[in-house]
């Protein structure tokens, strides 16, 4: 029974992160300066240096 209980409190802490994950990816922004003017872009996973 203690084991179905923390199964559960797994899952649902799973569907938190996944969701504060979505919702930090929505916002995540990158500033990129073109031709004097700040200009708003998405940021695309991948992108950046390594």
């Amino acid at each position: 029974e203690e084991s179905l209980k923390l199964f559960e409190s797994g899952v649902s802490l799973a569907r938190l992160c996944s969701k504060k994950l979505d919702e930090a990816e929505g916002k995540i922004q990158i500033l990129l300066s073109e031709d004097g003017q700040a200009v708003r872009d998405d940021f695309a996973v991948g992108e950046g240096t390594s």
